[in-house]
């Protein structure tokens, strides 16, 4: 805080608590003219609010601390926001991009039966009814995904930015977040959904899920 506005400050205190003025000393002195003695008085009155003032003084540094911090973050957020939006705005771009079903039918034709998570490792399943994520034997799906080049390419383009996933102070909220994770669900959901029907136009358990 500058001394100018901790002054300002300080003075609306001292007006505050000792009932006097910052702003001119005229009225006082013409006071001390017309009864004599009152620019003693006078100045014991401006010393005693002073020293009511003092105290106070640790709530106006945190006042500017707390303002400061605010702009601090507001500055951070922005930077942040710069840094995370064009990613995912791009990866948003290159989702939409892409054909669930396609990718589903590629992977399907090669033997490849998996479905897609919400997140990478997770149990949640978008397109699959909750009732029926216990039945997918987690640990496998994720050991096919990682064995399969496109299944991979696919996880790690829906997944968070390696950054953001790593360091909480780094989380990233915005609308290009928020449109991230529309498409990718969509597209997952539209993925799970058409591996799910190729899985029952072929023989019993062919998903091994």
């Amino acid at each position: 805080m500058n001394a100018g506005k901790k002054a300002q400050i300080l003075c609306l205190l001292v007006a505050t608590f000792g009932h006097v003025s910052c702003a001119s000393n005229a009225p006082r002195e013409s006071r001390d003219v017309e009864h004599g003695g009152g620019g003693a008085l006078a100045g014991l009155s401006t010393v005693s609010a002073l020293l009511v003032a003092l105290p106070l003084i640790p709530f106006v540094e945190a006042y500017d601390w707390l303002n400061n911090t605010d702009e601090k973050r507001r500055v951070k957020a922005r930077a942040i926001a710069a840094h995370f939006a064009p990613i995912y705005a791009e990866r948003t771009r290159r989702i939409r991009a892409r054909s669930p079903k396609a990718d589903a039918n590629e992977l399907a034709d090669r033997g490849v039966h998996v479905l897609l998570p919400s997140t990478p490792g997770g149990v949640v399943y978008p397109g699959l009814a909750h009732d029926r994520w216990a039945d997918v034997d987690h640990e496998r799906n994720a050991d096919k995904i990682a064995a399969d080049p496109l299944a991979v390419e696919l996880i790690q383009l829906m997944a968070p930015d390696a950054v953001q996933d790593e360091q909480a102070e780094s989380h990233y909220s915005g609308q290009a977040w928020r449109d991230f994770i529309d498409a990718y669900f969509d597209y997952k959901t539209a993925f799970n959904e058409q591996m799910l029907a190729r899985c029952e136009q072929q023989l019993p358990r062919a998903c091994e899920r």
